[in-house]
């Protein structure tokens, strides 16, 4: 589990080139940013995997770390735009 935790640190990563991503996108494609957001969620889980060579986590928890990373940036940027709009008010 601590190696899941250590995963986390991707969830600012994953914010921050998905809000990339968005502004190179164009406007049809902007509903899918959910399921793109998830995808690049799972791969990043992977690459943190492969990078740090961690041989002891099977493929359910690679997943499972991906989609908790994927969550908690999609929250992540949530609680900041909401805080932008209420401090411009």
């Amino acid at each position: 589990m601590e190696k899941l935790q250590r995963a986390l640190i991707l969830v600012p990563v994953i914010t921050v080139f998905m809000q990339g991503v968005k502004q190179i996108i164009s406007g049809k494609f902007v509903k899918f940013m959910r399921i793109i957001t998830c995808i690049v969620g799972i791969a990043a889980a992977y690459w943190y995997v492969m990078a740090m060579e961690i041989t002891t986590m099977n493929n359910a928890m690679i997943i499972f770390g991906g989609i908790i990373a994927w969550l908690s940036a999609s929250g992540l940027y949530e609680v900041m735009n909401n805080t932008v709009k209420a401090l411009k008010k």
